[in-house]
């Protein structure tokens, strides 16, 4: 059963009603022919996920009716996913697959070596595409939240806005060829991953990263692909 993205405002708990609108009405309408007593999964993008009924298809709206709380999907932990941009294809299949395993925000880093620079002019449409897929990648695993996803950044400026550590929060940077540092993860606390590009991280970038409290973190002795070192670091720390 696929579930529906709906406008908080247009979701009544206390009553047990909501209204789905725009374009994923016109997709449960047309496509998926809707019909009055069927079911439908709804959430609002944030968290909340319910299970209902279909009470009344109106042009370009659906009513439902008996609204049930669902599980929303979500990881034990907030992470934020600083990931430096690569090729085309592969950035789009990682924005899916870490909606998938949990990421509540994605930063794309330029970092020194990185093999692919978006521009100021081009950031917006990539922008819209990009939450789209993530919108999409929400709605398929059932999760009950959408990642946020953040303009294109230089590092060193990500890291300036991003500040100190605070209170519960755990950094980790994946680095290959070196040791871990112990720092235990705080039950229920945030996590920031930092993942290099294809050409590694700079010795001054790892340096950076460290002052602003990222520990180094090692995947085992091979070297990973920068999308496989995201979803590796997704698995074993936001669950």
């Amino acid at each position: 059963m696929p579930q529906f993205l709906v406008d908080k405002e247009d979701i009544d708990r206390s009553a047990g009603h909501a209204t789905i609108r725009g374009e994923e009405a016109r997709h449960l309408i047309s496509s998926l022919r809707a019909r009055a007593g069927d079911p439908v999964m709804i959430f609002n993008g944030e968290g909340g996920r319910w299970q209902g009924e279909i009470s009344a298809v109106l042009q370009g709206e659906v009513s439902i009716i008996n609204l049930n709380d669902l599980p929303d999907g979500e990881p034990k932990a907030e992470v934020i996913l600083a990931q430096s941009l690569i090729k085309g294809e592969r950035w789009e299949w990682l924005l899916e697959k870490a909606t998938e395993l949990g990421a509540t925000k994605i930063v794309p880093l330029n970092a020194k070596h990185s093999v692919v620079s978006i521009s100021d002019g081009k950031a917006e449409k990539k922008m819209s595409r990009w939450n789209k897929l993530l919108l999409a990648a929400a709605k398929q695993c059932e999760r009950g939240r959408i990642p946020q996803i953040a303009p294109p950044i230089d590092l060193n400026k990500f890291l300036k806005e991003l500040g100190p550590p605070t209170l519960g929060e755990a950094r980790f940077v994946l680095a290959e060829r070196y040791e871990d540092d112990k720092n235990p993860i705080n039950e229920g606390g945030s996590i920031v991953i930092a993942i290099g590009p294809e050409g590694g991280w700079d010795a001054e970038e790892i340096e950076a990263l460290s002052s602003y409290g990222f520990v180094k973190l090692s995947l085992g002795r091979r070297i990973l692909r920068s999308e496989t070192a995201a979803l590796a670091a997704l698995s074993k720390l936001a669950w």
